[in-house]
């Protein structure tokens, strides 16, 4: 998806506008390696590449997506020389096969990135030597005591998401595996099992494996009072009926909220909105066993005073002592729709760049409809110096104008015309309010 509005404003109280900054564009190339060696899309399956960039003055995002076979691809001038964070992702579908960040910074019109290479592992056989301990209310314990005969760790490897399980009689509280596995990173975790029905979990977290023997972090099984429990996690977005990516709908950021129904015990976790989508995310041993109301949250501008609700959903589980897998989340749009993504800032000459300093206290955006004349009209403490238009409004093309006011007394003012609003967001221009 491509935005063609991607400029910062420089608004003079009063008067009109020019330009910050100058326009840029990008040139990205990309490479495949496998099993040490440098291979084509088709032999891993890799139909398309996207290059995410995110501003990091003002946290605009902006996406592009490309053929992989193409081996490159390039942007119009729809970004400005600044420093950004991009991610560039390989993708079979909606499965992503590879991913790299990194930090950048465009100072000319036409800036050449750093060849990407993704390396899908391989190029030798790796195994791994696993422990584990039991306890029971905190004190330690033994398999039988806990009714546990089995221990299985269960690995996903992050390039491609296969799948695989090694199990463990658990009285032998340690074992190695074959050395059948690819170097590679892997998501591990553990359970301790009884016949058929789990007892207990330990996420482990990502680990490579490389070489003949990987040593893994000793899984403690913590059982009865005070014992942990932990949860996985995954969802999905739905724009009108389609698949869509977190930057597409201009979420950032997916919380979810457990709410002990016993003792009204509250806790939080937080996971940035790529990592669960169409993944697993696990989260530590840090609840209790018991039923809970969960609240799942997807978030725009969450770290910043402007955080905006895209769309949350409730539901009730019961954590059972093990790692819980949660329902299938999915946050879903109504097709049609979308909002504006807001940012502004205070330039003063004379004193500190803060609302107070030259006693604005709203930011304003009003936009109307160019073919069906509704208004919509937008307010905004001005110290949040960014927002995201709530309710959505209809896609379609808008005659729009920002003001920052000091209570009824206009300090700035520009009109935006024909602003073309067809995606679940589109970022607006910075508005730098400019002061003598």
């Amino acid at each position: 998806m491509r935005w063609v509005l991607a400029s910062a404003l420089l608004l003079v109280a009063g008067s009109g506008c020019e330009l910050l900054g100058r326009p840029a564009s990008f040139v990205g190339t990309w490479s495949i390696r496998k099993d040490g060696r440098t291979v084509g899309c088709q032999d891993v399956g890799a139909d398309t590449v996207t290059f995410d960039f995110r501003r990091v003055t003002t946290g605009e995002t902006r996406s592009w997506q490309f053929q992989c076979v193409a081996g490159m691809g390039s942007s119009g001038q729809d970004l400005w020389n600044d420093d950004y964070d991009v991610t560039v992702t390989l993708w079979n579908g909606f499965q992503n096969l590879a991913r790299s960040t990194f930090r950048t910074f465009l100072a000319g019109r036409v800036n050449v990135l750093s060849p990407v290479l993704f390396d899908l592992g391989g190029g030798g056989t790796a195994s791994f030597a696993a422990t584990w301990s039991v306890t029971f209310g905190g004190q330690p314990s033994t398999c039988a005591a806990v009714g546990g005969d089995t221990v299985v760790y269960t690995l996903r490897r992050l390039t491609g998401g296969q799948t695989l399980t090694f199990s463990f009689a658990c009285a032998a509280g340690s074992g190695t595996s074959a050395a059948t596995l690819a170097n590679d990173t892997y998501d591990v975790s553990a359970t301790l099992m009884q016949g058929q029905t789990p007892l207990a979990g330990v996420p482990l977290g990502s680990i490579v494996l490389a070489g003949a023997r990987t040593n893994l972090p000793n899984a403690v099984f913590a059982l009865g009072p005070g014992g942990g429990a932990a949860f996985r996690a995954t969802w999905t977005i739905v724009d009108a009926g389609a698949p869509a990516t977190c930057a597409g709908v201009g979420a950032d950021t997916v919380t979810l909220d457990f709410v002990g129904r016993a003792n009204g015990s509250r806790d939080t976790f937080i996971f940035d909105c790529a990592q669960g989508l169409g993944h697993v995310v696990t989260s530590g041993p840090d609840l209790t066993t018991g039923a809970y109301d969960v609240t799942v949250t997807l978030w725009a501008h969450y770290d910043t005073a402007a955080r905006e609700s895209l769309g949350s959903a409730t539901l009730t589980v019961a954590l059972a002592g093990s790692v819980t897998t949660l329902p299938a989340i999915a946050f879903t749009f109504v097709g049609g729709q979308g909002r504006f993504g807001l940012t502004w800032a205070i330039v003063d000459a004379s004193g500190p760049p803060t609302c107070a300093a030259v006693g604005a206290d709203t930011f304003e955006w009003r936009a109307t409809n160019t073919v069906t004349g509704a208004v919509d009209t937008f307010l905004y403490d001005c110290t949040a110096f960014a927002a995201l238009t709530d309710p959505a409004l209809p896609y379609g093309t808008y005659d729009c104008r920002a003001r920052l006011l000091a209570g009824a007394t206009v300090l700035g003012s520009v009109t935006l015309p024909n602003l073309v609003l067809a995606a679940p967001q589109v970022p607006v221009p910075t508005f730098a309010f400019a002061f003598p």
